[in-house]
């Protein structure tokens, strides 16, 4: 079983600081980094290095993926890509299951990644706000890679996997960060997740509003 789980929100994304991106987005609703995004990325990898971290999760959200390549250069790891952290499934944001790269596409583009990996889950659009769907899916993946595998693990995802997560684990959000590209660290003791600390406090670029999107 894990014993330490850390949870990474991905970088600024371009959306955000471009205003005009998605008008000629191919992919309108899966957004890259952006240039800080990139650098932040980078700042998480570097802090991150100092952790004893064994895998990486990451959702296949581009702006998730760019950011766990990159933190995962600094690990030497690869990368296991899991749909139960994707992004809210919110009919709110989407009109329908947002179209994201394949995963072929994602190996190509992303070779760190194991396509040996089997997603332990595949959420289903959509995921309303006022339904348990969301929290109850992350729960559940967070679950199977407790279950499954040993050591640390690092999920790099959305902002939304921070927060329900750690409602999932510790059963609040007290403390727990869900700015972009911070990170909370969960250890398992005495049979229960405690969170052991949160911080973004590594970063060179910062927001100070917490946005979802």
């Amino acid at each position: 079983m894990l014993q330490s789980l850390i949870l990474l929100r991905h970088g600024i994304r371009q959306d955000f600081e471009d205003k005009t991106w998605r008008k000629t987005a191919s992919r309108p609703h899966d957004t890259p980094l952006s240039e800080n995004g990139l650098k932040q990325a980078h700042d998480a990898g570097r802090f991150l290095q100092k952790e004893k971290i064994d895998y990486v999760f990451a959702s296949p959200f581009l702006r998730a993926l760019q950011t766990a390549d990159i933190v995962a250069s600094y690990l030497d790891l690869p990368i296991f890509v899991e749909y139960g952290f994707m992004e809210r499934l919110d009919p709110h944001w989407f009109e329908s299951m947002p179209e994201i790269m394949s995963k072929e596409e994602a190996k190509a583009r992303f070779p760190r990644i194991d396509t040996s990996y089997e997603s332990f889950l595949f959420p289903t659009f959509p995921e309303p706000r006022h339904t348990t769907l969301t929290i109850d899916r992350i729960a559940k993946a967070l679950s199977q890679i407790h279950q499954h595998y040993d050591g640390s693990a690092l999920v790099v995802s959305h902002g939304v996997v921070s927060i329900e997560g750690a409602r999932a684990l510790i059963g609040s959000e007290e403390g727990v960060l869900g700015h972009l590209c911070s990170s909370n660290k969960f250890v398992f003791e005495d049979n229960i997740w405690q969170l052991e600390w949160a911080t973004r406090e590594y970063l060179s670029v910062t927001e100070e509003m917490v946005r979802f999107h």
